[in-house]
């Protein structure tokens, strides 16, 4: 009896140590599952990282046999751009410099045709007023008719005195001249002695300055008999 305790016990024992065996290595192979499991993850992280920095243009991947550019190259690189941007610089200050003083010319120029026209103006005038002087005293006698009509004449020259001054002259066309469309404005007349196209009277004289024509000459022109 005392046998079968003890082989019962002994198989007791052994089961327990199977189990216990057991545990532990259930133990081992979840840990051993685990650490594994935390490896595989930690290198899928890793991937999904370095995808990610791919993607974003953060990562770089140098390659070990890409040349580098030298320092000293770097620094004449650096050194050509400052000095194109110092000519930029200063090209700009001559540009903007340049612009200011035309501007400044323009309202000079401006300036000095206002001045000129008003110096014209105001020398054209002063030569005309000795003339209304002649005319008011002219006015005054009027009862001396011979004096009146001195004093128009004493006007009329001095008008044309301050035009030949002034560079104005005055021309008339001739009798038989032909029509000069530049130079004269018709009134056109029939006539049976004259061809067509000729003056054959002066109603008004004209006046130039120097070559302009200031108002052309107004004349009498034979037109073209009209058929009846």
């Amino acid at each position: 009896m005392e046998n079968k305790n003890k082989d019962f016990k002994s198989v007791e024992n052994e089961n327990v140590e199977d189990l216990s065996s057991s545990s532990q290595y259930k133990e081992l192979s979840e840990e051993n599952f685990h650490e594994k499991n935390k490896k595989n993850y930690e290198q899928e992280l890793d991937e999904i990282g370095e995808e990610e920095m791919k993607k974003n243009d953060t990562y770089v991947e140098v390659d070990e046999d890409t040349p580098t550019i030298p320092d000293d190259m770097l620094q004449e690189e650096l050194e050509k751009e400052q000095k194109l941007q110092l000519q930029y610089d200063e090209l700009k200050d001559d540009y903007l410099r340049l612009k200011a003083d035309f501007e400044n010319y323009r309202k000079r120029m401006q300036e000095e045709n206002l001045k000129s026209k008003e110096r014209a103006v105001s020398s054209f005038v002063s030569d005309l007023l000795p003339s209304i002087d002649n005319f008011e005293m002219s006015l005054k006698m009027t009862q001396d008719t011979t004096m009146f009509i001195k004093g128009v004449e004493m006007i009329h020259q001095n008008l044309l005195n301050v035009l030949q001054n002034h560079s104005i002259s005055i021309y008339e066309p001739q009798i038989g001249q032909e029509f000069n469309v530049k130079e004269h404005e018709p009134i056109l007349i029939e006539h049976h002695e004259y061809p067509v196209g000729t003056i054959v009277g002066v109603l008004q004289k004209g006046y130039k300055l120097k070559d302009s024509i200031l108002r052309p000459a107004r004349v009498q022109v034979v037109k073209e008999k009209e058929e009846k």
